[in-house]
C-alpha cells in the first residue's frame, strides 16, 4: 500500500508537471525548450524534429549511449584493476612472538581505509568528477546545469536505493555486519555534512557565489575524511576507548623505514626495541601444522562431495578452492571489476581462477609440498628420492591408489634403490588397506615410479581415515661404482593417503533449490536425488506449502513419501499446475523434503547399520543435502503482453524527462549504475558489509569534496585572477538538501538499529524484516523524488 501510495503521487506530480500551470513554473531552467550545443558536440538541427526524426535520434542516441557506457566500463575495469595491483602490494616483515622466536611473514603497504578513500572512490566516482569538471571547463569556467544538483541525486540513489539492494539481496538465513563500525560512524557523518556544507556556502555564506577560499576548503575537507577515518581506524586519540569488534582479526601494516609490523588490530602486537612482540599461543609445530592443514582439506573437500555427490574430482577440487577464495576479505575495487565484467558478459573471476587452480594441479601436479632451498653448497652433487606429492586421496571402493615416488638426478647413470612401508594412522592395516613393503628400484634413466596400494571396502560406514607411506635407506644399486654421487632422502620423505568412506544409507535433496515451470505444463516432476551412498531402502517424506500461488487455484496440493530402494538413486515427485488463463504476474509455492525414514527388509535393507554412534545418530543413516526445498516458480504465459505493457506506462514518463529535475535524476542513475551492481555483488560474495554498503557513505561525501571541490577550485581561481566572481545558482539546493540530510540520518539510524543480535546485522536476516527494511529504503528515495520534483514544479513552497 505504501508503495502504490508512492507511485500515485509520483504520477501525480508527472501530470502536474505536464500541464501549462506548472510548466511556467520551470521554464527559468530548461531556457523554454531551446537546445543549445553541447561542450563537445553541437546542437542537432533543425530543432524542433519532426516525429520521423525524433524517433531516429532517440534510437540514435540510444545506440551511442549503450557503446559509451560499455567503453566507459571497460576503462573503468582496467584503471581498478591498476588500482587493486597498487593498494596490495607487499612487503615481508619481523616480528617476535612471546617465547623470543622471530617470524618473518608478509603485510600489505596500503592502509584499507585510506586506499578506499582515495585511490577506489576515486576510481568509483571517477563519472561524477570528470563530469563536473568537463562541464565547468567547457563551458568558459561558468557554472553548468548538472552540478550540485547532480550530486545530491547521487547520494540520495547511493543512500537510499543502493543500501536497500544491498539489505534485501543477501542469501536466505544469512545477514552481514559492518566490520569496522567506526570508520563507518566517521564517512556517515561526513557524507551528510557534505551536503550540509553545499547549503551554507551557497545559500547563507556567500548566496549565489563560490568565493575561492570555500572551494579550497571544500577541496581540503577530502584529505581530512580520510584522515580522520585512518585515526578511527587505528584507534588514535579518543577513538582508542571505542569498543572493540567481537571478531577482529589481526591486521597489520609495514612502516615506510623498516620491515617491522607497526599496527594491529585485535591481535595484541607491542613494539619492542626495533621489533614487535605479538601476544598469543606459541607457534605450531611443522608437524601440528600439517596435520591441522591436512584435517582443513579433508573436512571442506568431504563437504563439498557431500552436498555435490555427481561431480568428479576436478569440479569437486574447483569447488573447494572457490569456498577458499570467496572466505577472503577482498577491496572496493576487486568489487567493481567483478560487476563490471558480469555485466558485459565476462564472467565470474573466482570461478575461472578456482577452475584454472584445479586443472592445473590435476594435469601438472602443482609445486612440491615443503620445497625449500638448499642443503648446502654442493647441491647439485645429491641425488634427491622422494614422494611426488605429499597427500593423496581416494575412496574406499577404488581397489587400488597410486602413490608416484620421483628420483631427482644429479647424474643420468646408475640404479637408486629405496625402502618404502605403511604405517598405520586412524586406518589399520589389514581392516582398512593392505600393508605394504619393499624396494622401489630406479634404474638408469627413470625418475618417476608408480607404487600401488590396495584400499580394502567394507559394507560398514566409518569415519574418513588416513595412513601414511614412509621412505627409508636410499642408497646406490650394488654394482655401481664410486664416484658417482651421494642418495639421499628429499623433503617429501612420508606421504599421507586419506581414504574417504562410501558406505551410507545416502544424502537426499532436489537438484537444487530453484525450479521454474509454465502455467499449461500440467504435470510438473520434481528430482529427488540420492547421493554419497545408496545402501538400504528409504521413505522421504514430502508436502507442498503456498507462497503467492494458492493450492486449489494455482497448483493441487500434494503430501507423502517417496521410496528409495536398495541401490536408487533418483526419484521423481509430481504435481498437477492449474491453468486458469488470467492475467496474472509470476507466482510461487515450495515443496520441503522431510526427514529420512528408513525402511525394513528388501535386499540389503541392513547393511548401512552399523553399532557406531556419532553425534547421538547412527553412523551412516540416510540425512538431507543442501536443498531440501525448494521453490517452484510458475511463470506467466503472456510475457510479450505483460513487457508491452510495462513500456506503455513506462513511455508515459517520458513526457517529463525533459525537464531538469528529471533530467538530474536520469544522469545520477546513469553514474552510479555500474556501483549499484558491484555493491550488490559484495553484499552477496563479502562476509562483511563495509565492501558493499561502508563504502556508500564514502563515495557520498567524496563525489562532493573532490566532484564539486575541484571545478569549484579551478572555476573560482580563474574568475578571481580577472576580478570577478565564480556565480553558482543554488535553485532549491536549500530544499532538497535538508530533505536528503532528514531522510538519511533516518536511513543511517535504521542500519545502526539493525546491529541488534536479533537481525544479525546491517544487512540481510530474518526474511519479514529484510523485505520491510528494503522497501522502507525505497520508499525513502520515492519520498524524496516526489517532494523534490513538487517543490520544482512550484505545487510546495520550498526554502
Amino acid at each position: 500500500m505504501i508503495l502504490l501510495f508512492y507511485c500515485i503521487l509520483l504520477l501525480s506530480v508527472c501530470a502536474f508537471a505536464s500541464s501549462p500551470n506548472s510548466s511556467s513554473c520551470g521554464a527559468s531552467n530548461e531556457q523554454n525548450g531551446e537546445c543549445i550545443d553541447g561542450v563537445l558536440l553541437p546542437a542537432w538541427l533543425p530543432h524542433p524534429p519532426s516525429n520521423g526524426d525524433r524517433a531516429a535520434r532517440a534510437i540514435v542516441y540510444f545506440v551511442a549511449l549503450v557503446y559509451m557506457f560499455l567503453g566507459m566500463s571497460i576503462i573503468a575495469d582496467r584503471f581498478m584493476a591498476s588500482i587493486e595491483v597498487i593498494t596490495s602490494q607487499e612487503r615481508r616483515v619481523t616480528y617476535r612472538r612471546p617465547n623470543g622466536e622471530v617470524t618473518v611473514t608478509s603485510v600489505r603497504l596500503w592502509n584499507e581505509t585510506v586506499s578506499n578513500l582515495t585511490l577506489m572512490a576515486l576510481g568509483s566516482s571517477a563519472p561524477e568528477i570528470l563530469l563536473s569538471i568537463i562541464e565547468v571547463v567547457g563551458r568558459g569556467f561558468e557554472s553548468g546545469d548538472l552540478g550540485p544538483s547532480t550530486i545530491v541525486g547521487s547520494a540520495a540513489f547511493n543512500m537510499f536505493v543502493i543500501i536497500g539492494l544491498c539489505v534485501m539481496v543477501v542469501p536466505e538465513g544469512e545477514s552481514r555486519r559492518i566490520r569496522h563500525p567506526r570508520v563507518f560512524a566517521v564517512t556517515a557523518f561526513w557524507s551528510v555534512f557534505a551536503y550540509v556544507w553545499l547549503f551554507l556556502i551557497l545559500s547563507l555564506s556567500s548566496p549565489g557565489e563560490v568565493e575561492v577560499w570555500e572551494a579550497l576548503l571544500t577541496f581540503l575537507f577530502f584529505p581530512l575524511c580520510v584522515l580522520q577515518a585512518w585515526i578511527a581506524d587505528r584507534r588514535l586519540l579518543f577513538y582508542k576507548y571505542a569498543g572493540r569488534g567481537r571478531n577482529g582479526r589481526a591486521k597489520y601494516r609495514a612502516g615506510k623505514s623498516r620491515g617491522v609490523l607497526v599496527g594491529a588490530e585485535d591481535s595484541g602486537v607491542r613494539e619492542e626495541a626495533g621489533e614487535l612482540t605479538l601476544a598469543g599461543g606459541e607457534r605450531a609445530t611443522d608437524d601440528e601444522e600439517e596435520e591441522e592443514e591436512r584435517r582443513d582439506m579433508a573436512r571442506a573437500f568431504k563437504d563439498m562431495r557431500q552436498r555435490y555427490p555427481g561431480k568428479d574430482m576436478e569440479q569437486l577440487m574447483e569447488l573447494v578452492n572457490y569456498h577458499a577464495l570467496v572466505q577472503q576479505q577482498k577491496s572496493r575495487a576487486f568489487y567493481r571489476i567483478q560487476a563490471t565484467r558480469m555485466m558485459i558478459g565476462a564472467g565470474n573471476v573466482l570461478k575461472k581462477h578456482a577452475a584454472d587452480q584445479a586443472r592445473r594441479a590435476l594435469t601438472d601436479g602443482g609445486t612440491r609440498d615443503g620445497d625449500v632451498g638448499g642443503h648446502g653448497e654442493e647441491e647439485d652433487q645429491w641425488t634427491e628420492v622422494e614422494f611426488e606429492h605429499t597427500h593423496y586421496q581416494c575412496f574406499e571402493n577404488c581397489g587400488t591408489v597410486s602413490v608416484w615416488v620421483v628420483c631427482r638426478r644429479a647424474d643420468g647413470d646408475g640404479a637408486i634403490q629405496v625402502d618404502y612401508r605403511t604405517e598405520d594412522g586412524s586406518a589399520n592395516a589389514g581392516s582398512d588397506y593392505e600393508l605394504a613393503e619393499g624396494t622401489i628400484v630406479f634404474q638408469p634413466g627413470e625418475v618417476r615410479k608408480e607404487l600401488r596400494l590396495g584400499i580394502i571396502d567394507d559394507d560398514v560406514f566409518e569415519q574418513d581415515e588416513h595412513f601414511y607411506v614412509q621412505l627409508s635407506n636410499p642408497r646406490r644399486a650394488r654394482g655401481v661404482r664410486e664416484g658417482q654421487g651421494r642418495v639421499r632422502l628429499g623433503n617429501g620423505r612420508r606421504a599421507t593417503v586419506t581414504i574417504f568412506d562410501d558406505d551410507h544409507a545416502g544424502i537426499f535433496s532436489f537438484e537444487s533449490d530453484k525450479m521454474r515451470v509454465s502455467e499449461s505444463i500440467g504435470t510438473m516432476k520434481a528430482k529427488v536425488v540420492r547421493g554419497s551412498g545408496a545402501r538400504g531402502k528409504v521413505a522421504i517424506p514430502y508436502k507442498t506449502s503456498e507462497g503467492t500461488a494458492k493450492a486449489g487455484e494455482d497448483y493441487l496440493e500434494v503430501a507423502g513419501k517417496v521410496e528409495f530402494q536398495n541401490d536408487e538413486t533418483t526419484r521423481f515427485i509430481e504435481i498437477q499446475i492449474i491453468d486458469d488463463e488470467e492475467y496474472e504476474k509470476n507466482k510461487n509455492f515450495f515443496i520441503e523434503l522431510g526427514e529420512p525414514e528408513v525402511q525394513k527388509g528388501g535386499d540389503s535393507g541392513e547393511k548401512w547399520v552399523v553399532p557406531n554412534q556419532v553425534g547421538g545418530d547412527i553412523a551412516g543413516s540416510p540425512s538431507l543435502g543442501e536443498h531440501r526445498k525448494m521453490e517452484i516458480i510458475i511463470e506467466e504465459s503472456y510475457e510479450f503482453k505483460s513487457t508491452v505493457d510495462k513500456l506503455i506506462k513506462k513511455a508515459n514518463l517520458a513526457l517529463v524527462v525533459g525537464s531538469s529535475s528529471w533530467r538530474e535524476q536520469f544522469v545520477s542513475a546513469v553514474t552510479v549504475s555500474a556501483d549499484t551492481f558491484a555493491s550488490k555483488v559484495a553484499a552477496v560474495q563479502d562476509p562483511y558489509a563495509d565492501a558493499s554498503i561502508g563504502n556508500v557513505t564514502g563515495s557520498n561525501a567524496v563525489n562532493v569534496f573532490l566532484g564539486l571541490g575541484v571545478a569549484w577550485s579551478i572555476a573560482s581561481i580563474y574568475w578571481a585572477g580577472k576580478g570577478q566572481r565564480f556565480l553558482v545558482d543554488p535553485g532549491s539546493l536549500a530544499f532538497s538538501v535538508t530533505l536528503f540530510t532528514g531522510l538519511s540520518i533516518i536511513c543511517l539510524i535504521t542500519l545502526f538499529y539493525r546491529r541488534r543480535p536479533a537481525l544479525g546485522g546491517e544487512l540481510g536476516g530474518p526474511r519479514v524484516p529484510k523485505i520491510l527494511t528494503a522497501l522502507f529504503f525505497l520508499g525513502l528515495w520515492l519520498l524524496y523524488i516526489v517532494l523534490a520534483s513538487l517543490e520544482t514544479y512550484c505545487h510546495i513552497r520550498g526554502f
